[in-house]
């Protein structure tokens, strides 16, 4: 249900853009794809750009400098553990070529995440494509007078 409810979020706000570019004489499919693709490539250079800065800032924050230059590890506190856990997490995301085989990669989770974001697609995919028929036209206040 999560992930209808998803797909109907992601089909409300790609809708106007796929109407301007459908008026502008673009096929209705190629605009929603235009925009499937914009989105992915812009949530995969997000992450190409900001996962090496953040593993190099998180680097350089766990081992903190002391007066004489040599690195120490501090093993306590609180911003120490999150930024140890941030690290951690950070290092266990997939590579680009594990992304081109997620499912020979991380197994089971890897195809259920798969399928998971495939429905999302294509169920925002339908609901814009098919919204007009979708929706019931409830008579104005008006008509019954």
């Amino acid at each position: 249900m999560l992930l209808l409810l998803l797909a109907l979020t992601f089909a409300a706000a790609i809708r106007p853009g796929v109407e301007w570019l459908t008026r502008r004489r673009v096929p209705q499919a190629a605009a929603i794809l235009i925009f499937f693709v914009g989105t992915l490539g812009a949530l995969g250079l997000f992450f190409w750009l900001a996962v090496p800065p953040a593993l190099h800032e998180l680097g350089r924050a766990l081992s903190q400098p002391e007066a004489n230059g040599v690195a120490v590890h501090s093993s306590t506190g609180i911003r120490h553990d999150a930024l140890v856990w941030v690290d951690r997490q950070l290092h266990q995301l997939p590579h680009g070529s594990n992304l081109l085989h997620p499912v020979a990669s991380y197994g089971r989770k890897a195809t259920s995440a798969v399928v998971a974001f495939l429905f999302t697609m294509a169920a925002t995919w339908y609901w814009v494509s098919e919204r007009s028929h979708l929706v019931l036209e409830l008579p104005d206040a008006d008509d019954h007078e």
